[in-house]
């Protein structure tokens, strides 16, 4: 690393105490350890904007925002991997899923945003979904642009999905070489767990982005002795840290255990090593290498100050989430384990499961769910071949980054209550796809001499991979899913219901009436978002009278949402109001998973003398 010319370096000095300035700002207007009422007021607009110049001026600072060194044909192939993830993950987003998958607490966030442009941007955003409210105002920004819909609900989740697919290119082109990181971007961009969870407005798809790209900057400052990758690695490790908890836990330990890891195999490296990749990590051992880990840990550790100064001063945890006996066994559990019994069910139920989930243990939650595990059968035998290079080449940093990191995640779930459940792999998601990629193309340059055949046939059997999953998961998963979101919850899909009352004119009364309970925050929350000009109520037919109606809006058109069988309610109805037909849900549900849509418009007197009369 050479030192720049005098005023150049007085330049990103002052960029770097500028940068930092502007994040400790930022971090006091929202945690206000310090009482400031002159901050009281910051617009979260204008935090944003603190946020985006102090992470620009400190990676500046720190000589950053270097461009990859990449070919004009590489920056094509990254480019069309980029269009295929987002073709992929934009696809029908507002009509495959008609239903909030856990994303309520971010639509809350958005209207927030709406109705407060001072919100704090790095204060959680709610007890459950304790995060910065970074996220949701992406989200808002978003709606915005796309509408009150799913698509602007989930066009953030989608557009970060996609970004991913190029940052693991990246990725697996600094560790590996070309043709290992195009498979890697197309089976990533093909992977169904990844296409899901891009599709779906919550913020665990963010973790992989800037996990992924930190690892590369961080990989390519290595390799190459640059300052500026160093910094920009540690900007985006930081970044890690203001959305969902896995990437904030992983991410952190996953780079101190691989940089830890290289410097002690580096040291035991005979001089002749005949490994190329390795002989260009032994720099990490030099004072060179050992001032670019500092300038990363500086840079990751600025920008992620301002989340843990406002967790701080607000007397919050780092990981909320793992307080709650939903995510985490007991204290009472963890003495069990050290009986044999203990130890052996702790090994099959949370430990083997945190592994399983990869080959033959279907998701465990309602966010993918399914009937396969994270792998589909076909990827299966390339994600083993994978592992079994790694496990021979484990010496070189690149597989031992795959390996750590496919066993930090596993290991980290194994701890929690149910070691099985999709949204904490969403981390290790891109470690799969270059595993099974890596896997491949090893496998057949080892099996096939030539060159341009071994590549040929690379490429064939990715594209068929690609192809086989991005099939499934739109023509098998997502019908299987919808499925089987409804039969879990065991009541009529009261989100379809209010979706299909959007179609009426502002001021229109919505009732759902049921014979058992409803999630009504749910249903009253997708409505709230989507238009400020309907209100639905909830009735159980078993209390439906003649004086349940006299209290209903006179002058006004309602929609009732009836159980199709439900005979003694629809007959009150017609007894009460002027019915159109029954109508249904146009989007494939069930009978047995829907209400039937009773439409009484308004009958200037008539409507009036029906509805009050007795008896």
């Amino acid at each position: 690393m050479h030192s720049p010319p005098t005023g150049h370096h007085a330049l990103r000095n002052l960029s770097f105490t500028g940068g930092a300035a502007l994040l400790l700002l930022l971090a006091e207007i929202n945690g206000a350890a310090l009482r400031l009422t002159a901050l009281d007021g910051v617009s979260t607009n204008a935090q944003f904007g603190l946020l985006v110049a102090g992470i620009g001026l400190v990676t500046y600072g720190l000589d950053g925002f270097r461009w990859p060194a990449l070919t004009r044909r590489e920056w094509l192939a990254a480019g069309a991997l980029t269009a295929l993830a987002l073709v992929i993950r934009a696809w029908a987003v507002d009509s495959s899923i008609r239903a909030l998958v856990d994303e309520l607490n971010f639509t809350r966030a958005i209207q927030t945003a709406w109705s407060d442009p001072n919100v704090k941007l790095l204060v959680p955003f709610s007890d459950i979904t304790a995060f910065p409210f970074l996220f949701p105002y992406w989200q808002s920004w978003a709606v915005d642009i796309f509408g009150r819909n799913f698509v602007g609900l989930r066009a953030v989740s989608v557009l970060l999905g996609a970004l991913t697919v190029p940052a693991l290119y990246l990725l697996a082109r600094t560790l590996f070489d070309r043709p290992a990181a195009l498979a890697a971007g197309v089976l990533l961009a093909a992977l169904p767990p990844h296409i899901n969870f891009s599709r779906i407005g919550i913020n665990n798809i963010a973790d992989p982005l800037f996990g992924t790209l930190a690892l590369a900057y961080l990989a390519r400052g290595i390799q190459h002795g640059r300052r500026g990758d160093y910094a920009l690695g540690g900007a985006l490790l930081g970044l890690t840290q203001y959305f969902y908890e896995g990437g904030r836990l992983l991410f952190p330990l996953l780079v101190t255990a691989w940089v830890v890891a290289v410097l002690l195999i580096s040291r035991r490296l005979p001089e002749a090593e005949g490994v190329p990749v390795s002989q260009e990590w032994r720099g990490l051992r030099s004072a060179d290498g050992r001032r670019g880990l500092l300038v990363f840990a500086l840079a990751a550790g600025l920008v992620a100050l301002p989340v843990y100064y406002t967790l701080a001063a607000r007397g919050a945890s780092a990981a909320e989430r793992l307080n709650t006996e939903l995510v985490m066994p007991t204290a009472s559990y963890w003495p069990q384990i050290f009986t044999p019994d203990g130890l052996r069910q702790h090994l099959e139920e949370h430990l083997l499961a945190a592994f399983r989930v990869y080959f033959d243990q279907p998701d465990t939650t309602l966010f993918y769910a399914g009937n396969t595990a994270l792998l589909l059968p076909a990827l299966v035998p390339a994600f083993v071949l994978g592992v079994l290079h790694a496990l021979r080449r484990w010496r070189q940093p690149g597989w031992l980054l795959l390996l750590l990191w496919v066993a930090a995640a596993s290991l980290g779930n194994s701890f929690l209550l149910d070691s099985r459940q999709s949204p904490r792999y969403v981390v290790v998601l891109p470690a799969l796809a270059l595993l099974a990629a890596v896997g491949l193309h090893h496998t057949l340059r080892w099996l096939v001499r030539v060159r341009w055949l071994a590549l040929a046939l690379l490429g064939t059997v990715v594209a068929g991979l690609a192809v086989y999953q991005v099939n499934y998961y739109f023509n098998d998963h997502l019908p299987a899913y919808n499925r089987y979101f409804r039969a879990v919850l065991d009541y009529r899909d009261g989100q379809d219901a209010v979706l299909r009352g959007l179609a009426y004119p502002p001021g229109t009364r919505l009732h759902i009436i049921s014979r058992r309970p409803l999630p009504e925050d749910y249903i009253t929350g997708l409505l709230a978002f989507m238009t400020d000009s309907l209100q639905v109520d909830f009735f159980y037919s078993d209390t439906i009278s003649v004086e349940t109606f006299q209290h209903l809006t006179v002058g006004a058109d309602h929609i009732f949402f009836v159980e199709p069988d439900d005979v003694d309610v629809i007959v009150l109805l017609h007894e009460r109001f002027f019915l159109r037909p029954p109508a249904y849900s146009p989007y494939g549900l069930l009978l047995s998973e829907q209400f039937a849509l009773y439409e009484a418009p308004y009958v200037p007197g008539l409507s009036e003398q029906r509805l009050m009369r007795e008896g």
